[in-house]
């Protein structure tokens, strides 16, 4: 058919979420992922088929498609690695609900919820190289750590709260919480793992899970070869002219290798990629929320008499 000169980008209406969703061929291989997907993928791009149309009124890439449908893990592995490194579709593109591909991976039973998912070719496709996003939200079912909790992935909980600082965020566990509350379903039959998640979350909550992010946060600018230093306030005989330029004037978060004085200009730094920012600024967050904390409990027992 596709010889003969058939529009490959050509769409069909079809009902899906109680609308009438327009598809094109790429969509429909994807729905269904017959035995031979992989040629039928092929054979649409080698005819000059667009891989990265979306649907109409969902939204929704050939990649979401897979991932939500997927039941041979296998297929699905090879299907996504060629959409994502052939195709350039992105695990972090959202649909009309906010919902990206990676969510559908975490709501699969048949791929997210294998033994070791955490070490799995897909998860790892999807995560380090494709470079997921944990705190991206959907409109009704929150990031990454509440999809985790409301279906009961275990093993992926403790790995977004022990890898990803952001997710450990009381926001973002608060919201986690409610998400293991929700019934036991035939997606979440485990009485046992909603137990297991329950506490995983409890255990990051309050004085304990705050001490947990502040390690985390230490580690994080540790690694990028930051430290975190407070500046001293000025002494009272100093002046203004007398003073001497320093980063810890500019602000909390300084760059222990590199310390400006008069004579030797501060060397430019090198833009960290924007998943490792993130990190740093959350971190940033946390450390300067932690010390002043400490700075109001010292003034109150200061002027308590402590």
């Amino acid at each position: 058919i596709l010889t003969n000169g058939t529009n490959p980008n050509a769409v069909i209406s079809l009902p899906a979420y109680s609308m009438l969703a327009e598809v094109a061929p790429i969509h429909v291989a994807c729905f269904y992922q017959p035995e031979n997907l992989m040629d039928v993928l092929k054979l649409l791009q080698s005819h000059g088929a667009n891989m990265q149309l979306v649907t109409t009124m969902t939204h929704q890439s050939a990649l979401h498609i897979v991932l939500e449908y997927a039941t041979n893990y296998t297929l699905a592995l090879e299907a996504c690695t060629f959409l994502m490194q052939e195709c350039g579709l992105s695990v972090n593109d959202q649909d009309n609900r906010g919902v990206t591909p990676f969510h559908k991976f975490l709501k699969n039973p048949h791929l997210s919820s294998r033994p070791s998912v955490a070490a799995s070719e897909l998860y790892t496709l999807l995560r380090e190289r494709g470079q997921a996003n944990l705190i991206i939200e959907s409109h009704n079912e929150g990031n990454a750590l509440g999809m985790a909790a409301r279906y009961l992935r275990v093993d992926l909980l403790k790995l977004f709260l022990l890898t990803d600082i952001a997710c450990s965020e009381p926001r973002c566990l608060v919201y986690a919480l409610n998400q293991v509350e929700a019934p036991l379903s035939e997606t979440r039959p485990s009485k046992e793992s909603q137990d297991l998640c329950r506490v995983i979350l409890v255990e990051w909550t309050g004085e304990r899970g705050e001490n947990k992010r502040i390690q985390m946060a230490e580690r994080i600018l540790e690694h990028q070869g930051l430290s975190l230093t407070v500046a001293a306030p000025p002494s009272s005989s100093s002046t203004h002219k007398s003073r001497k330029p320093s980063i810890g004037n500019m602000g909390i978060l300084n760059i222990a290798k590199y310390r400006k004085t008069k004579e030797e200009p501060v060397p430019a730094v090198p833009a960290l990629p924007s998943k490792v920012a993130n990190e740093v600024d959350v971190a940033r967050k946390i450390l300067q929320s932690s010390i002043a904390k400490q700075q109001k409990l010292k003034a109150f027992m200061a002027q308590s008499g402590f």
